[in-house]
């Protein structure tokens, strides 16, 4: 009951986040029978074991985020000060998918390429998909070709033993993964954000992403080609 209502609390919390709404920092009023609900949610939860707190702190959490374009698939994972990036090439089964199955197709790629370095790690993702955020949320897509990427994206998490903790909207202009889903083929590498103090904003990570895509070309010209 415990862990149904951690989840059933976070899930109500990152959909109004989705689209734009509260936070868990805002202040909001509710309707009455809501309000009740929530209520019955927070006295289960305060009897829940101090188990279920995990450390959700910047060392703790692996950001991860992923994104689709028309030729590959790129993810980006932040721990602390490293940053881990990966990417690859459509399969040419794949690349006459629609942005939405290869949106989640991304992300079971992303996994597989991370490995080791985000298992058994508390995972915030980010993804600048609706309908990926939505079907991950749901556990379910009433379109068929995506609901069927879905259980390929769930059939990995369960073999590597994720634990996505959120999964939330980034802005396509913002989002890390962005260059790598489209630049030319590249082996994946780590480097050290810089940053030691607070988080770093989405734009700040995708900065030092597209530098070290850059000096992985070798002579400083961008190998990501416009969108």
């Amino acid at each position: 009951m415990c862990e149904a209502a951690h989840r059933s609390m976070r899930a109500t919390f990152d959909i109004h986040e989705a689209v734009g709404g509260v936070t868990l920092d805002d202040a909001f009023s509710l309707p009455a029978r809501v309000a009740q609900g929530v209520c019955m949610w927070r006295d289960e939860l305060l009897r829940c074991p101090k188990t279920l707190v995990r450390d959700l702190s910047r060392s703790a959490v692996a950001e991860v985020y992923c994104d689709a374009s028309r030729t590959g698939w790129g993810g980006v994972a932040v721990v602390g000060e490293v940053i881990s990036i990966v990417g690859g090439r459509w399969e040419e089964e794949e690349k006459g998918t629609s942005i939405n199955v290869r949106e989640m197709l991304a992300v079971r790629n992303v996994w597989r390429a991370l490995g080791e370095k985000i298992k058994r790690k508390p995972v915030a993702l980010y993804i600048d998909n609706v309908t990926a955020i939505v079907t991950l949320r749901r556990t379910y897509s009433p379109a068929e070709s995506v609901n069927n990427a879905y259980e390929r994206v769930r059939a990995a998490l369960g073999n590597m033993g994720i634990d996505v903790v959120t999964v939330t909207y980034v802005a396509t202009k913002e989002n890390p993964a962005d260059a790598p889903s489209r630049a030319d083929g590249f082996a994946s590498f780590s480097l050290r954000g810089g940053w030691e103090a607070q988080r770093p904003s989405h734009s700040a990570v995708r900065r030092v992403v597209e530098a070290g895509l850059r000096a992985a070309a070798g002579d400083g010209e961008t190998a990501i080609p416009p969108r």
